[in-house]
């Protein structure tokens, strides 16, 4: 797994500017010489240049494709922020401050990343909101999921590992600021699910929020863990190989 407290580690570059015009002090609007600059640079990962806005010291890999009205912003730090091979971004994505995406990854329309890593082949739907999280290889987070990061105060951390499915509008709610919430490896949440808690490799979450009339009790949430052999996506692979767990 990455570590979030070393941005840039998939950069063997990382903290070079190529480029000789200065970034903006707070990657705010973006910062380019001109649309002309912008068309010659990323001309072949845009679809609609002229209606995308990209940093200058953002690395694009080759076969990734920029749909119109995305917002991709340089780092404060004037390290390089990195985007994979064959990625895709959907229209209005907004990517800022430092994040790294690995090959293959899929961001859906107006997703927002923020200090975030994301592992290749993992893919996040429309109205996603990533922020302070380490996202391993092959997950899927559904629609509308929130990385719930931010208590009124402080930043806080979620991890998934690999393999882990984020049903549609579930809510990621790290409770404490110095320890992560972590979702283990083949995990699968329910839609709508409000996690709280660290979740097991490869159980079945559902998740209920337990209100009171004061505060939202985020501790008290309950949920249910299942066997592996009851796991909604394992049970198929078992049932093709007719193989079990021990």
């Amino acid at each position: 797994m990455w570590d979030l407290n070393t941005p840039g580690s998939l950069n063997s570059g990382e903290g070079q500017n190529d480029d000789a015009s200065p970034t903006n002090d707070h990657g705010f609007p973006p910062k380019v010489s001109s649309r002309d600059f912008l068309m010659e640079r990323f001309s072949r990962f845009c679809i609609d240049p002229y209606n995308t806005y990209i940093g200058l010291n953002v690395a694009i890999g080759e076969g990734t494709i920029i749909e119109p009205s995305v917002y991709i912003f340089d780092r404060p730090d004037g390290k390089r922020n990195i985007i994979g091979k064959n990625c895709r971004i959907d229209t209005n994505v907004k990517i800022r401050e430092w994040f790294e995406l690995d090959d293959e990854v899929h961001l859906g329309h107006c997703a927002e990343v923020v200090r975030s890593k994301i592992g290749k082949q993992t893919q996040a739907s429309h109205w996603c909101h990533i922020g302070d999280a380490i996202i391993g290889a092959g997950c899927n987070i559904a629609a509308g999921v929130i990385f719930c990061n931010y208590d009124g105060k402080y930043k806080r951390q979620t991890i998934l590992e690999d393999d882990v499915f984020i049903g549609s509008g579930a809510k990621l709610i790290p409770t404490t600021r110095t320890t992560p919430l972590v979702i283990s490896r083949g995990a699968f949440i329910a839609a709508g699910a409000i996690i709280s808690k660290n979740v097991k490799e490869y159980s079945f979450v559902k998740g209920v929020n337990m209100v009171s009339s004061k505060v939202c009790m985020v501790d008290e949430i309950g949920w249910e863990l299942v066997s592996k052999n009851e796991h909604p996506i394992l049970r198929t692979q078992l049932e093709e190989t007719d193989q079990g767990y021990p």
